[in-house]
């Protein structure tokens, strides 16, 4: 019976899932607050949290495909591809204009798995409190150096932190985000999965899909 319960469990949660174009309009931004957090050159996942009032939606976004023909007959991505490949390409990618511009084309083609929760103000509340840290803050790193004061990065995973409020916009970058590293961004994101595999399950947020977090 348990068996059974379980099998009932798993087909009712993969049901709410969608399988979408990342490009696809989550929700009305205006006004509002919002922090997109997102693997910087892998197409792994996206979450967005988006406060509006006593509420806080958290959409997940898990990469499931790319439709690769359509994506390398696009002119502009034509163009990116171009620019990439000149001396100083690379480099070019670091403006956030131009970095932008080639996260639009990407989603235009690149299929997730989505599924969100939402979270009332009363009960989340500590989760409330870390999200208007992260957005009221703007020290995020510990200064943490090697014996040369340059930091090396041999292995990991690096992330993009969107900050949009009624201010403006803030990016933010974070490798392989840890406690000791880079604590509220990886508080962030560390307790934004693991409140969905509370609420939810841990079927959908497999770890092997959002890097090890």
């Amino acid at each position: 019976m348990r068996k059974i319960a379980g099998c009932i469990f798993l087909i009712v949660l993969l049901t709410s899932i969608n399988r979408v174009y990342a490009g696809g309009k989550l929700y009305s931004t205006k006004g509002d607050t919002v922090v997109t957090i997102r693997t910087f050159n892998q197409r792994n996942f996206i979450i967005n949290i988006h406060q509006s009032d006593n509420s806080i939606k958290i959409v997940y976004s898990l990469y499931d495909s790319t439709e690769s023909i359509k994506e390398h007959a696009d002119t502009a991505f034509q163009r990116f591809v171009k620019m990439f490949m000149t001396p100083d390409g690379p480099g070019k990618l670091k403006n956030d204009v131009l970095f932008d511009k080639l996260i639009v084309i990407e989603d235009r083609y690149t299929i997730y798995d989505r599924d969100s929760i939402i979270l009332n103000a009363n009960v989340d509340t500590a989760y409330f409190h870390l999200f208007n840290k992260v957005i009221n803050t703007n020290e995020f790193e510990v200064k943490e150096k090697d014996g040369n004061g340059i930091r090396v990065y041999l292995d990991g995973t690096e992330f993009t932190y969107k900050i949009k409020t009624e201010t403006g916009i803030r990016k933010v970058s974070a490798h392989s985000p840890t406690e000791a590293t880079f604590p509220l961004l990886y508080a962030l994101l560390n307790r934004s999965l693991n409140i969905y595999r509370e609420k939810k399950s841990d079927v959908f947020l497999d770890k092997k899909r959002t890097r090890g977090y």
